[in-house]
Protein backbone atom coordinates (compact mmCIF):
# COMPACT_ATOMS: atom_id res chain seq x y z
CA UNK A 1 0.00 0.00 0.00
CA UNK A 2 3.27 2.12 0.21
CA UNK A 3 3.12 3.52 -3.11
CA UNK A 4 -0.39 3.89 -3.22
CA UNK A 5 -0.41 5.83 -0.06
CA UNK A 6 3.15 8.13 -1.75
CA UNK A 7 1.09 8.53 -5.05
CA UNK A 8 -2.11 9.97 -3.73
CA UNK A 9 -0.26 12.67 -1.75
CA UNK A 10 2.03 13.37 -4.87
CA UNK A 11 -1.06 13.47 -7.14
CA UNK A 12 -3.08 15.42 -4.49
CA UNK A 13 -0.04 18.17 -4.32
CA UNK A 14 0.07 17.84 -8.27
CA UNK A 15 -3.45 19.47 -9.14
CA UNK A 16 -3.69 21.52 -6.10
CA UNK A 17 -0.27 22.78 -5.74
CA UNK A 18 -0.52 23.22 -2.14
CA UNK A 19 3.31 22.90 -1.70
CA UNK A 20 4.62 25.49 -4.70
CA UNK A 21 7.43 24.29 -6.93
CA UNK A 22 10.28 26.92 -6.57
CA UNK A 23 12.03 28.34 -9.71
CA UNK A 24 14.84 27.02 -8.59
CA UNK A 25 16.42 23.82 -6.98
CA UNK A 26 19.31 23.59 -4.47
CA UNK A 27 21.29 20.43 -4.38
CA UNK A 28 24.28 21.87 -1.85
CA UNK A 29 27.56 21.48 -2.64
CA UNK A 30 26.39 20.37 -6.34
CA UNK A 31 24.87 23.56 -7.71
CA UNK A 32 21.33 25.26 -7.81
CA UNK A 33 19.34 24.09 -11.00
CA UNK A 34 16.20 25.55 -12.75
CA UNK A 35 13.13 23.37 -11.43
CA UNK A 36 12.56 21.35 -14.77
CA UNK A 37 8.48 21.55 -15.18
CA UNK A 38 8.12 18.02 -16.17
CA UNK A 39 6.28 16.08 -13.46
CA UNK A 40 9.14 12.95 -13.48
CA UNK A 41 11.70 15.20 -11.99
CA UNK A 42 9.40 16.12 -8.79
CA UNK A 43 7.84 12.16 -8.94
CA UNK A 44 11.74 11.21 -7.94
CA UNK A 45 11.74 12.86 -4.53
CA UNK A 46 8.92 10.66 -3.86
CA UNK A 47 11.20 7.32 -4.80
CA UNK A 48 13.31 8.11 -2.78
CA UNK A 49 11.00 8.30 0.71
CA UNK A 50 9.85 4.98 -0.61
CA UNK A 51 12.95 3.91 -0.53
CA UNK A 52 13.91 5.70 3.30
CA UNK A 53 10.66 4.40 4.42
CA UNK A 54 11.68 0.62 3.37
CA UNK A 55 14.96 0.49 4.45
CA UNK A 56 14.01 2.09 8.14
CA UNK A 57 11.42 -0.37 8.88
CA UNK A 58 14.29 -3.29 7.45
CA UNK A 59 16.24 -1.37 10.57
CA UNK A 60 13.52 -1.77 13.13
CA UNK A 61 12.32 -4.86 12.56
CA UNK A 62 16.39 -6.82 12.19
CA UNK A 63 17.50 -5.03 15.11
CA UNK A 64 14.08 -6.05 17.21
CA UNK A 65 12.55 -2.88 18.33
CA UNK A 66 9.82 -4.87 19.00
CA UNK A 67 8.91 -8.50 20.06
CA UNK A 68 6.95 -8.78 16.61
CA UNK A 69 7.85 -7.38 13.32
CA UNK A 70 6.14 -4.11 13.06
CA UNK A 71 5.25 -2.18 9.74
CA UNK A 72 4.03 1.31 11.65
CA UNK A 73 7.86 3.36 11.01
CA UNK A 74 7.03 3.46 7.45
CA UNK A 75 3.58 4.71 7.95
CA UNK A 76 4.41 7.07 10.31
CA UNK A 77 7.30 8.50 8.28
CA UNK A 78 5.50 8.43 4.75
CA UNK A 79 2.15 10.55 6.68
CA UNK A 80 4.51 12.92 8.68
CA UNK A 81 7.47 13.75 5.82
CA UNK A 82 4.51 14.45 3.71
CA UNK A 83 4.22 18.08 5.29
CA UNK A 84 7.35 19.26 4.19
CA UNK A 85 8.40 20.69 0.78
CA UNK A 86 11.25 18.23 -0.51
CA UNK A 87 8.66 15.63 0.29
CA UNK A 88 6.89 16.38 -3.53
CA UNK A 89 10.26 18.21 -4.84
CA UNK A 90 13.38 17.01 -5.86
CA UNK A 91 15.92 18.47 -3.74
CA UNK A 92 19.73 18.48 -1.71
CA UNK A 93 17.49 18.07 1.36
CA UNK A 94 15.71 15.09 -0.52
CA UNK A 95 18.82 13.09 -0.91
CA UNK A 96 20.01 14.37 2.44
CA UNK A 97 17.25 12.26 3.96
CA UNK A 98 18.31 9.33 2.25
CA UNK A 99 21.93 9.37 2.88
CA UNK A 100 21.19 10.32 6.69
CA UNK A 101 19.01 7.29 6.76
CA UNK A 102 21.74 4.78 4.73
CA UNK A 103 23.94 6.20 7.70
CA UNK A 104 22.13 4.79 10.11
CA UNK A 105 21.75 1.36 8.32
CA UNK A 106 24.89 1.58 8.68
CA UNK A 107 25.97 2.78 12.57
CA UNK A 108 23.28 -0.09 13.72
CA UNK A 109 25.49 -2.63 12.06
CA UNK A 110 28.52 -2.22 14.79
CA UNK A 111 29.00 -4.65 17.36
CA UNK A 112 31.43 -4.46 20.80
CA UNK A 113 33.07 -7.05 19.75
CA UNK A 114 33.34 -7.86 15.72
CA UNK A 115 35.17 -5.72 13.67
CA UNK A 116 33.52 -2.63 12.28
CA UNK A 117 35.83 -1.37 10.19
CA UNK A 118 33.34 -1.37 6.73
CA UNK A 119 30.51 0.15 8.50
CA UNK A 120 32.28 2.44 9.58
CA UNK A 121 34.21 3.62 6.32
CA UNK A 122 30.49 3.62 4.84
CA UNK A 123 29.13 5.45 7.44
CA UNK A 124 31.32 8.46 7.14
CA UNK A 125 30.91 8.21 3.16
CA UNK A 126 27.12 8.23 3.15
CA UNK A 127 27.48 11.07 5.65
CA UNK A 128 29.63 12.79 3.82
CA UNK A 129 27.41 12.59 0.53
CA UNK A 130 24.11 13.65 2.86
CA UNK A 131 26.54 16.71 3.78
CA UNK A 132 27.22 17.78 0.20
CA UNK A 133 23.36 17.53 -0.78
CA UNK A 134 22.51 19.81 2.86
CA UNK A 135 25.68 21.50 4.00
CA UNK A 136 24.12 22.72 7.09
CA UNK A 137 25.12 19.32 8.23
CA UNK A 138 28.65 19.83 8.41
CA UNK A 139 28.52 21.38 12.23
CA UNK A 140 27.25 18.16 13.19
CA UNK A 141 30.41 15.68 12.44
CA UNK A 142 31.55 15.60 15.85
CA UNK A 143 27.96 13.88 16.35
CA UNK A 144 28.74 11.05 13.95
CA UNK A 145 32.21 10.14 15.32
CA UNK A 146 30.20 10.61 18.76
CA UNK A 147 27.79 7.63 17.46
CA UNK A 148 30.44 5.51 16.06
CA UNK A 149 32.08 5.65 19.53
CA UNK A 150 28.92 4.85 21.56
CA UNK A 151 28.98 1.60 19.79
CA UNK A 152 32.66 0.78 19.24
CA UNK A 153 35.59 1.35 21.32
CA UNK A 154 37.95 3.91 19.97
CA UNK A 155 40.16 2.15 17.75
CA UNK A 156 42.39 4.61 15.61
CA UNK A 157 42.44 2.61 12.27
CA UNK A 158 38.29 2.56 12.00
CA UNK A 159 38.24 6.43 13.21
CA UNK A 160 41.22 7.48 9.97
CA UNK A 161 38.58 5.21 7.70
CA UNK A 162 35.26 6.77 9.30
CA UNK A 163 37.27 10.39 8.34
CA UNK A 164 38.55 9.00 4.90
CA UNK A 165 35.16 7.97 4.26
CA UNK A 166 33.91 11.09 4.87
CA UNK A 167 35.93 13.36 2.86
CA UNK A 168 35.64 11.07 0.08
CA UNK A 169 32.37 12.64 -1.32
CA UNK A 170 33.27 16.26 -0.65
CA UNK A 171 36.33 15.85 -2.77
CA UNK A 172 34.15 14.89 -5.80
CA UNK A 173 32.03 16.92 -4.96
CA UNK A 174 34.57 19.75 -5.40
CA UNK A 175 35.78 18.24 -8.27
CA UNK A 176 32.81 18.63 -9.72
CA UNK A 177 32.55 22.28 -8.87
CA UNK A 178 36.10 22.76 -10.51
CA UNK A 179 34.75 21.56 -13.85
CA UNK A 180 31.41 22.85 -13.97
CA UNK A 181 32.63 26.00 -12.45
CA UNK A 182 29.71 25.64 -9.92
CA UNK A 183 29.54 28.28 -7.03
CA UNK A 184 28.81 27.62 -3.75
CA UNK A 185 27.02 30.34 -1.58
CA UNK A 186 24.91 31.03 1.55
CA UNK A 187 21.18 30.16 -0.30
CA UNK A 188 22.75 26.89 -1.22
CA UNK A 189 22.96 25.77 2.12
CA UNK A 190 19.04 25.50 3.25
CA UNK A 191 16.17 24.04 1.33
CA UNK A 192 14.55 25.11 -1.98
CA UNK A 193 11.24 25.70 -0.21
CA UNK A 194 10.68 29.55 0.22
CA UNK A 195 8.72 30.41 3.08
CA UNK A 196 6.59 27.56 4.85
CA UNK A 197 2.97 27.20 6.05
CA UNK A 198 2.70 28.22 9.64
CA UNK A 199 -0.68 25.99 10.39
CA UNK A 200 0.55 23.00 8.59
CA UNK A 201 4.03 22.98 11.06
CA UNK A 202 1.92 23.38 13.70
CA UNK A 203 -0.38 20.35 13.48
CA UNK A 204 2.53 17.83 12.24
CA UNK A 205 4.17 19.09 15.77
CA UNK A 206 1.47 19.28 17.79
CA UNK A 207 0.32 15.54 16.38
CA UNK A 208 4.27 14.58 16.57
CA UNK A 209 4.41 16.25 20.57
CA UNK A 210 1.08 14.22 21.69
CA UNK A 211 2.35 10.56 19.94
CA UNK A 212 5.71 10.89 21.90
CA UNK A 213 3.89 11.52 24.81
CA UNK A 214 2.33 8.64 24.48
CA UNK A 215 5.16 6.47 23.87
CA UNK A 216 7.01 7.35 26.59
CA UNK A 217 5.69 4.53 28.67
CA UNK A 218 6.43 2.27 25.69
CA UNK A 219 9.21 3.20 25.17
CA UNK A 220 11.20 3.62 28.51
CA UNK A 221 9.41 -0.05 29.87
CA UNK A 222 11.28 -1.35 26.64
CA UNK A 223 14.62 -0.35 27.68
CA UNK A 224 14.38 -1.34 31.19
CA UNK A 225 14.40 -4.85 29.99
CA UNK A 226 16.94 -4.42 26.53
CA UNK A 227 19.69 -5.98 25.98
CA UNK A 228 23.38 -4.01 26.41
CA UNK A 229 23.19 -3.36 23.14
CA UNK A 230 19.40 -2.12 22.49
CA UNK A 231 19.83 0.10 25.02
CA UNK A 232 22.87 1.38 23.45
CA UNK A 233 20.95 1.68 19.78
CA UNK A 234 18.67 3.77 21.82
CA UNK A 235 21.32 6.34 22.86
CA UNK A 236 22.75 6.34 19.45
CA UNK A 237 19.09 7.56 18.68
CA UNK A 238 19.19 10.10 21.41
CA UNK A 239 22.24 11.32 19.74
CA UNK A 240 20.84 11.52 16.14
CA UNK A 241 17.67 13.30 17.44
CA UNK A 242 20.15 16.13 19.50
CA UNK A 243 21.93 16.41 16.07
CA UNK A 244 18.58 16.77 14.40
CA UNK A 245 17.68 19.34 16.69
CA UNK A 246 20.71 21.73 16.27
CA UNK A 247 20.15 21.46 12.20
CA UNK A 248 16.67 22.44 13.22
CA UNK A 249 17.67 25.25 15.54
CA UNK A 250 20.56 26.93 12.74
CA UNK A 251 18.48 26.03 9.42
CA UNK A 252 15.35 28.61 10.66
CA UNK A 253 17.91 31.35 12.74
CA UNK A 254 19.87 31.68 9.56
CA UNK A 255 17.23 30.86 6.63
CA UNK A 256 13.88 31.48 8.60
CA UNK A 257 13.61 27.72 7.15
CA UNK A 258 11.65 24.54 8.77
CA UNK A 259 12.21 22.28 6.00
CA UNK A 260 15.06 20.84 8.31
CA UNK A 261 12.69 19.58 10.34
CA UNK A 262 11.74 16.37 8.10
CA UNK A 263 14.97 14.66 8.82
CA UNK A 264 13.85 14.43 12.80
CA UNK A 265 10.80 12.25 11.15
CA UNK A 266 13.90 9.75 10.57
CA UNK A 267 14.33 8.97 14.59
CA UNK A 268 10.95 9.28 15.57
CA UNK A 269 9.35 6.23 13.30
CA UNK A 270 11.82 3.90 15.88
CA UNK A 271 10.02 5.74 18.56
CA UNK A 272 6.57 6.12 18.01
CA UNK A 273 5.43 3.03 17.69
CA UNK A 274 5.63 1.91 21.43
CA UNK A 275 2.43 4.48 21.72
CA UNK A 276 0.55 2.25 19.96
CA UNK A 277 0.99 -0.63 21.74
CA UNK A 278 2.71 -4.37 21.18
CA UNK A 279 0.37 -6.59 21.80
CA UNK A 280 -3.05 -5.05 21.05
CA UNK A 281 -3.50 -1.24 19.74
CA UNK A 282 -4.20 1.27 21.83
CA UNK A 283 -7.11 3.88 20.73
CA UNK A 284 -6.10 7.44 21.67
CA UNK A 285 -2.75 7.25 19.60
CA UNK A 286 -4.45 5.54 16.70
CA UNK A 287 -7.57 8.21 16.99
CA UNK A 288 -3.91 11.11 16.95
CA UNK A 289 -2.27 9.35 13.79
CA UNK A 290 -6.07 9.23 11.91
CA UNK A 291 -6.28 13.01 12.62
CA UNK A 292 -3.06 13.70 11.39
CA UNK A 293 -3.79 11.46 8.20
CA UNK A 294 -6.94 13.66 7.28
CA UNK A 295 -5.48 16.88 8.16
CA UNK A 296 -2.35 15.75 5.77
CA UNK A 297 -5.53 15.37 3.03
CA UNK A 298 -7.61 17.10 3.92
CA UNK A 299 -5.53 19.82 3.41
CA UNK A 300 -5.11 19.59 0.29
CA UNK A 301 -8.91 20.50 -0.81
CA UNK A 302 -9.68 22.53 2.50
CA UNK A 303 -8.69 26.16 2.45
CA UNK A 304 -8.30 25.55 6.57
CA UNK A 305 -5.79 29.39 7.18
CA UNK A 306 -9.46 31.10 5.60
CA UNK A 307 -11.75 29.10 8.13
CA UNK A 308 -12.41 31.46 11.75
CA UNK A 309 -15.04 31.52 14.38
Amino acid sequence: MLPLLLAGYYLCNFYTNFHSSHPTSNFGMWGTFTTPTHWSFHAASVLLILFSALLLNSIFNRNEFMERNSYLTPLLFISLSSFFHFFYFLEGLSFAQLFLVLTLYQLFKLNQNEDGRRAVFNAGFFFGVACTFYPVLFITLPFLFWMVWLMRPFVTRESALLITGFFIPLVYSGAYSFVFKTTLDQTQFSSSSSGYNALNILVCCSGISLLIAWSLKGLFDKISVSSIRMKKLFRLLLLFILMCLLVIFIDFLSFHKVEAGGLIIISLGFILPYGFGQKSQKAIPTFIFYLIFFYSVSKFFIPYEAITF
